[in-house]
């Protein structure tokens, strides 16, 4: 029973998400804060036990090191969203959170690809309902357009999904692999079909229409998960379902992704560059630092069958880069809410703000100047693995276009900190938030991670070699 524990995980989040919203419907949305609160405080303590037990499978669900990694990075968002909503009433999306990171851990968690879009699906589910059920002026077509991009992606996977399936005979993920003995058109087609659906859930260029509107119109916990829980997932999803069912198709996932990154890390910086609304920025730099991530999958489709080392450290160098990511942007969207409270929705209403909160400010820096890739801190570092594994499996170009896009980011990032330590502050009157703690965390963990990344990276090579298996 003991090493069932990353099931308990995926039972207890969203069981515990439904409850928190049962009860925020029948009694008070009070009583569903604490519900969601308590289910959070005993994830924490069961995911420190999930660590301690051995891996198994059970009941199609892989319990290692690579749900266990995906684990920490969901429930740590969800964290912050929760604690970032406590005390607003608003037990109802805490627990529409909840329940959407059981969904997420068991995608990471699937070994087969009906329960992969089942896990997926479930997981968004939830984000649209808390889309929709927001106060913004534009939440209501921010869903719409969640549900029906969504929906399109979910169309494409079913279909690539189904052609796999009936190529091999199974949906497991192993099986896939061993059964796909030879490339075909129909294979070709199946891995288009399921390329199309995940670029649809990733928001890669072209695919991405609906992230901006979709996080602009969120309330910026909600926009925070979406972000930094949901689109992970997605990623969680297409490393297994490409690492492990299709390695004889690698060639080619492994072109689309290389050209793919490249655009989207372009498209997106430059776009990010004319934002003026927080949030929308925020949404484009997203798509950008997808596109970074996108090229460990380049990487390790060059060097998997001859150098499975190498391969090991591209797709570490991703995980890697997935987790700062998450931290970074998921708590900048919570800042986003505190800028919303006190100061405004563009980039030019933060002039000042050095002057009623320094904390917050410096804080809000560093993580900025983290996504941008500056030393010391853990975007740094991150970047710093990928772009030198990449170079290593023999993309020079593609390392250099990711170096080039992190000096072109700089100058969005540094804009926004700009801001905050120029002008004057009108009002005068201090900001005092409870979010702030969140964003106070958010820097701390983004200067460990640069100083001390060895725990976490030791974790990413070991759910890359999970994969690998």
């Amino acid at each position: 029973m003991s090493e069932l524990f990353g099931l308990i995980l995926i039972y207890l989040t969203f069981a515990g998400g439904l409850v928190a919203i049962v009860a925020s419907i029948l009694a008070t949305p009070r009583r569903g804060e604490i519900i969601s609160g308590a289910t959070i405080a005993l994830s924490w303590i069961v995911l420190i036990l999930f660590f301690l037990v051995p891996d198994t499978t059970v009941l199609g669900l892989n319990l290692d090191d690579y749900s266990r990694f995906f684990s920490t990075v969901f429930l740590l968002v969800t964290t912050f969203a929760v604690i970032s909503m406590w005390g607003e009433d608003r037990g109802l999306l805490m627990g529409l959170s909840v329940a959407s990171t059981g969904g997420m851990i068991a995608v990471a968690a699937s070994t087969d690809l009906l329960t992969i879009l089942v896990a997926l699906k479930t997981s968004e589910a939830p984000l649209l309902l808390a889309i929709a059920l927001g106060k913004e002026s534009s939440s209501k077509e921010a869903a719409m357009k969640y549900f029906i991009l969504t929906l399109i992606g979910a169309g494409f996977l079913v279909y690539g999904m189904a052609l796999l399936g009936a190529i091999t005979g199974s949906f497991n993920l192993v099986m896939i692999a061993q059964q796909l003995t030879a490339v075909s058109a129909e294979s070709l087609l199946g891995l288009i079909f399921v390329f199309v659906g995940l670029a649809i859930e990733l928001a890669v260029v072209p695919f991405h229409i609906w992230m901006p509107d979709a996080y602009q119109g969120s309330y910026p916990p909600i926009a925070a998960i979406l972000s930094s829980g949901s689109k992970k997932a997605s990623f969680a999803a297409a490393f297994k379902i490409l690492i492990i069912a299709t390695p004889l198709l690698r060639p080619y996932w492994g072109n689309l992704f290389l050209y793919f990154s490249l655009l989207t890390m372009t498209f997106g910086n430059l776009l990010a560059l004319v934002q003026t609304n927080v949030r929308r920025m925020l949404a484009y730099s997203s798509i950008a630092q997808a596109g970074y991530i996108m090229m460990a999958f380049a990487g390790a489709s060059i060097v998997l069958p001859f150098d499975p080392a190498l391969a090991q450290q591209n797709l570490a160098g991703g995980l890697l880069h997935i987790i700062n990511h998450s931290v970074l942007t998921s708590t900048l969207f919570i800042a986003a809410k505190i800028g919303s409270q006190f100061l405004g929705e563009n980039i030019e209403d933060w002039k000042g703000t050095a002057y009623r909160s320094l904390p917050l400010a410096l804080s809000i820096s560093i993580m900025l100047f983290s996504l941008a890739g500056i030393p010391l801190l853990g975007g740094f570092f991150s970047k710093l693995y990928l772009f030198r594994a990449v170079l290593e499996a023999g993309l020079p170009w593609l390392a250099l276009a990711a170096f080039i896009n992190s000096a072109l980011s700089l100058g969005y990032y540094a804009r926004w900190a700009g801001y905050m330590f120029t002008g004057s502050a009108s009002p005068r009157s201090p900001i005092r938030s409870k979010s702030s703690l969140i964003v106070y965390a958010g820097a701390v963990l983004t200067v460990f991670l640069g100083v001390e990344p060895r725990p976490i990276l030791a974790l990413c090579l070991s759910a890359a070699s999970s994969l690998l298996i």
